[in-house]
């Protein structure tokens, strides 16, 4: 997986093109039209790159990540992250909305094998994204379907095993991730 990094699109250094021209390229090899393969997901996605679309307000920020995998040149998964003060939570939520997996993946032209590991590399680069340049206390990643949420749900359970974050739970179609801050220890020393 060490082939995997997210990026965040952006129309200014060209990696919105670059995605943009790979999953033409992906719907092409499918019998698919770029235009027409999730508009509703990706004409949400090109606004926020393009700056047309404000989703947030003030300090709050939205951005596109992207799952790109250096071996192949292909992206194989983009998402919508938004980075917001939430009522009743301490400091900055990650939430990551509209997972999208690439043509390859979702026409069975990528083998299945390679669906966990497209899901772990989003997830581990979503952790890296909030600890870097998109800095947040919780993640929310909000889940595609029910075979996501067996995922999630046995990857949280592993991830709260492993004390490695604060607490990490799942709520409906969602995967909440709190880190282990000093505001969570708490939390994590009571469940124990």
């Amino acid at each position: 997986m060490d082939n995997f990094e997210i990026k965040l699109l952006s129309a200014k250094d060209g990696s919105w093109e670059q995605f943009r021209d790979n999953w033409i390229t992906q719907c092409e090899a499918v019998g698919e039209v770029f235009e027409d393969y999730s508009p509703d997901v990706l004409s949400v996605i090109a606004g926020v790159v393009s700056g047309s679309l404000m989703l947030l307000k003030g300090t709050n920020e939205s951005h596109v990540g992207a799952l790109f995998d250096k071996e192949t040149g292909n992206f194989y998964a983009c998402c919508l992250l938004h980075r917001a003060m939430l009522p009743g939570s301490t400091g900055y939520t990650l939430r990551v909305r509209h997972l999208l997996v690439s043509p390859l993946l979702d026409y069975g032209v990528a083998p299945v094998q390679m669906y966990p590991d497209v899901v772990v590399g989003i997830t581990l680069g979503i952790v890296h994204l909030s600890e870097s340049v998109l800095s947040a206390e919780h993640i929310h990643f909000h889940l595609r379907s029910p075979e996501d949420m067996s995922y999630f749900r046995a990857f949280g359970m592993a991830l709260d095993g492993a004390n490695v974050f604060g607490s990490v739970q799942t709520r409906g179609a969602w995967l909440y991730i709190s880190k282990a801050s000093s505001a969570n220890v708490g939390l994590a020393e009571e469940r124990k």
